[in-house]
């Protein structure tokens, strides 16, 4: 996108004279590009881990086993506390062996755990206790497969296919990429480096179960290390997150997420009456059903564009720093929290500047995932669901959510007669005809937001000297006059680390290999798949952030 292009449409002269009038912004500019680079270990030793073509084999071979067992997680497995032998977590153990098999130091050098059933902590214990320890974090279990889309997948689905490029399938992109560059760092250390001890503590945790909210993996491992290290015990946790590094508008930038949107997940029900096919209501209680999405989908939550949001720190670093920004674009953001007209300026810029994933780093989401209704082709429903995935903004709360999509349901009984029960609360009698039943399921408010603080600093530092000086530096030579900066985001979605906010304030959400921008669109889609090069990037990376906590 050519941003000279979209200037006409998002300023009108009016607004542009208003913006030359306004008050002096009193926001900082962050100084992205001020850090310090920071190095774990000899450049030319970690060039040779992420660009040796046996050692890349090798790593590749190791993520192709891992793809090819569908560790699957469903919203309705149990809790392997009270069933182990459920027959859906039984592959866990089988893709425990695999690694076990693929990382052989690993498992007999350090301390490996198995924390219910099926989640991994394995413990690098360092030589100073003083020092609290780093956590790294990625899950092992991957989202179902839609029978719908099997003819859409290139390869199969569960195939781990190797086209020279690609690694294809699920799971290879979310999360077993992570999970395999973190354990390939740790494996190289052990058999290439054997007098190497950290100086802090290292930890690995993969929970069993990310995909269905972490309560059976995440959540016990919180509480294996809450006991052993304390509130706070914790130096800093990564986690997977946004791509290592992009360029936009001029800018090579890279945006660890220091915070990620809440989640909601409800089901709305409407229970009526049945009856015959042949003589129908105007509305059964799926069309009902339909009117309720139509109205959830036609009120969006708003978009807000505030400081309360650490994809503002992005924003105000990408806009400062492009050459290809306009003065005027970079005078809207300067003063955008400070003047009306300047907020709602940049708000269209985001939402024209990002396309149709962009307004959600400014605004809620809402989204209809499941419906169940009917029996038969003769017979009226008696009862329909729908089950509606919510994230929720930084500058709102669960709350807000539920006074939301009650207010819509509230509109929809009122118009087809119906009563209205919200959280076992009766807002509207229940009728004749039946009733709505809204019902939360499962909430978790947006997380802290991490401070910009030395722990940062240090992550920044890591950043800008593996990506400028190790993986790209045709790209960021002294020479060439360019510069890495390291931004804070927002995750847009939600991870492991919602299980962990007592442990640590510094919870970074980051993924640490150049991603293509097109890879991530297949997440939980047909065609999921990742390049061997952003694989080897996170295993150059950890390796050296591993060196270099140890400084």
């Amino acid at each position: 996108m050519k941003v000279n292009n979209i200037v006409p449409t998002l300023f009108s002269a009016a607004a542009l004279t208003s913006l030359g009038q306004a008050a002096s912004s009193n926001t900082t500019i962050p100084d992205c590009g001020g850090y310090t680079k920071l190095y774990g270990n000899d450049s030319s030793i970690v060039s040779s881990i992420i660009f040796n073509e046996t050692f890349r084999n090798e790593t590749k071979n190791k993520l192709v086993n891992a793809v090819k067992i569908p560790t699957i997680t469903e919203a309705d497995f149990p809790d392997p506390a009270d069933e182990p032998d459920f027959e859906g977590w039984q592959v866990f153990k089988k893709f425990h062996q695999q690694l076990e098999k693929d990382f052989p130091k690993v498992w007999s050098n350090l301390n490996v755990e198995t924390v219910n059933e099926f989640s991994l902590i394995i413990t690098w214990n360092g030589t100073d206790e003083s020092l609290k320890p780093n956590v790294f974090s990625a899950h092992q279990d991957v989202v179902p497969i839609d029978n719908y889309t099997l003819a859409a997948w290139e390869h199969e689905p569960f195939s781990g296919y190797w086209d020279g490029t690609y690694v294809w399938g699920r799971g290879s992109f979310d999360d077993k990429n992570m999970l395999i560059s973190m354990l390939q760092s740790m494996e190289y250390i052990l058999e290439n480096e054997p007098e190497f001890n950290p100086n802090r503590t290292v930890i690995l945790v993969s929970g069993c179960d990310e995909e269905i909210s972490g309560y059976y993996g995440a959540a016990y491992i919180n509480k294996v290390l809450l006991e052993r290290y304390g509130e706070n015990g914790i130096y800093s946790i990564i986690d997977e997150g946004g791509n290592a590094i992009t360029n936009l508008t001029g800018v090579w930038v890279a945006a660890p997420g220091v915070s990620e949107k809440g989640l909601m997940n409800l089901e709305i029900s409407i229970n009526g009456t049945g009856g015959h096919a042949s003589t129908p209501p105007d509305h059964t209680n799926i069309g009902i059903a339909a009117q309720l999405i139509t109205t959830i989908e036609d009120n969006k939550f708003p978009v807000q564009y505030t400081n309360e949001n650490p994809i503002s720190q992005f924003f105000t670093c990408i806009i400062d720093k492009s050459p290809l920004i306009p003065k005027t674009i970079k005078q809207t953001f300067a003063n955008a929290f400070t003047n009306d007209t300047a907020n709602e300026a940049a708000i269209s810029f985001i939402q024209s500047f990002g396309g149709e994933y962009g307004e959600y780093f400014i605004r809620g989401s809402q989204a209809v995932d499941v419906i169940d209704a009917g029996n038969g082709d003769n017979q009226l429903p008696t009862f329909t669901s729908l089950t509606i995935n919510s994230r929720i903004a930084p500058e709102s709360n669960s709350m807000e959510q539920i006074i939301k999509f009650g207010a819509n349901a509230a509109s929809v009984a009122l118009k087809n007669g119906l009563g209205l029960v919200i959280q076992n609360n009766t807002r509207i009698p229940c009728t004749r005809k039946g009733c709505i039943v809204v019902d939360v399921t499962s909430i978790f408010e947006p997380s802290p937001v991490s401070p910009t603080n030395d722990v940062w600093d240090q992550l920044a530092g890591t950043i800008r000297g593996y990506f400028e000086d190790v993986v790209f530096p045709h790209v960021f030579g002294e020479d060439k006059n360019t510069t890495l900066y390291v931004a804070p985001s927002l995750m847009t979605a939600n991870s492991d680390s919602k299980h962990y906010w007592n442990l640590t304030e510094n919870i970074y959400r980051y993924q640490p290999g150049f991603a293509n921008f097109n890879l991530t669109g297949l997440l939980h889609a047909a065609d999921e798949h990742i390049d061997l090069d952003t694989v080897m990037h996170a295993v150059g990376f950890f390796y050296e952030y591993i060196h270099i906590l140890s400084q």
